[in-house]
């Protein structure tokens, strides 16, 4: 669950957290603080740079996108921000761009199943933020659960078992399959769209 804290975990500062950013993990940074956490972690990797590990939780962090429901919460209590710094803005996107490149939508992932399975844990963060974010994603996220598990329990289900034993469990795992693929994609453009929302502040 991303988290909802005005207090970057790192420099416990509250008024840094209008330019807030989330990771696939949850949780939520002031940009200089994870950048810099970044850059201290890859200080001694001869120029190869890896993904930071979440401070808190130690995960690997291969997203940064803009928390806008906690920018908003600051911004609210704190007053207004100053502009951005076009650097950090670069930073935190070709961060993102590095170490989570967004496959093409959606012939790509067709073919990529098992890096779908990969990005499973990171879409449910990002798909909880989204419903309680977005109602228009929030629609999409709920219609295709409830449409999968429409099928895998309705009585149409039970037929393919039926009439080929063990063989008729194929179907189900095509359902899942495909819900896992319609949440991958609602997931992907949804930080797709975040990510073109910060580039035209």
């Amino acid at each position: 669950m991303e988290d909802e804290s005005l207090d970057c975990p790192i420099c416990l500062e509250g008024t840094v957290m209008r330019r807030a950013v989330f990771s696939n993990c949850g949780h939520s940074f002031c940009p200089s603080c994870i950048l810099g956490f970044w850059e201290k972690q890859n200080s001694g990797n001869d120029g190869k740079r890896k993904p930071v590990s979440c401070p808190l939780c130690h995960r690997k962090v291969t997203m940064l996108i803009p928390a806008y429901a906690i920018r908003e919460a600051a911004t609210e209590k704190y007053g207004s921000p100053d502009e951005e710094d076009e650097k950090t803005k670069t930073m935190i996107d070709s961060y993102t761009e590095s170490f989570r490149p967004s496959p093409e939508l959606p012939e790509a992932k067709l073919r990529a199943v098992p890096e779908m399975i990969e990005r499973g844990r990171d879409n449910v963060v990002i798909l909880s933020y989204a419903s309680r974010n977005d109602p228009f994603y929030k629609f999409l996220i709920y219609a295709t659960i409830f449409l999968m598990a429409l099928y895998l329990l309705s009585p149409v289900d039970l037929l393919p078992e039926l009439q080929f034993g063990i063989l008729g469990i194929v179907d189900d795992v095509a359902i899942l399959l495909l819900g896992l693929w319609l949440l991958d994609s609602i997931a992907i453009r949804f930080v797709n769209n975040l990510r073109m929302r910060q580039r035209r502040e």
